[in-house]
């Protein structure tokens, strides 16, 4: 929705966020014990600032997942064009990232939007979400982030 021209955007006037997870902080849950995960970033943080963000990485994602050096630094790296969902953002930060699921983040660039609402579902005891996140707080702070009760 950020992205697509207004007049597609006009005709969506609702979207579900089934299990919003943060995919860096998922990285936490699961052990790292031969630090890969650190290697692999390094590396795409290398291949992208040489012009090479679709090369594959020399490592296999988990191990059996082919993934380019701009893909793996989106997903795991921190505040990257995926990272929409963690939790130790800034309110002013997450806002940035989620504003344009509310009705007035659509308004800015589709003036005349009829009107957007924003589902956000989590779902209970989710294996990828750390266990110091505290779920509730964290959904009501996606909510103001989209604008929650603008309408």
């Amino acid at each position: 929705l950020r992205t697509a021209p207004p007049e597609l955007r006009c005709r969506v006037r609702a979207a579900v966020l089934q299990a919003p997870v943060s995919d860096r902080e998922s990285q936490t849950v699961e052990q790292d014990s031969d630090g890969s995960r650190g290697r692999l970033l390094a590396e795409a943080e290398a291949k992208l600032a040489a012009g090479e963000g679709e090369a594959l990485l020399s490592q296999k994602y988990y191990g059996f997942v082919p993934i380019s050096a701009s893909r793996f630094a989106s997903l795991v790296g921190r505040d990257g064009p995926d990272d929409l969902f963690s939790s130790d953002f800034t309110d002013e930060r997450l806002a940035a990232k989620l504003g344009h699921m509310g009705l007035a983040g659509q308004r800015a660039t589709a003036p005349s939007h009829p009107g957007l609402r924003t589902l956000f579902c989590f779902s209970g005891g989710d294996e990828y979400v750390p266990p110091s996140v505290d779920v509730p707080l964290l959904a009501r702070r996606f909510v103001a982030a989209a604008g929650g009760g603008e309408d």
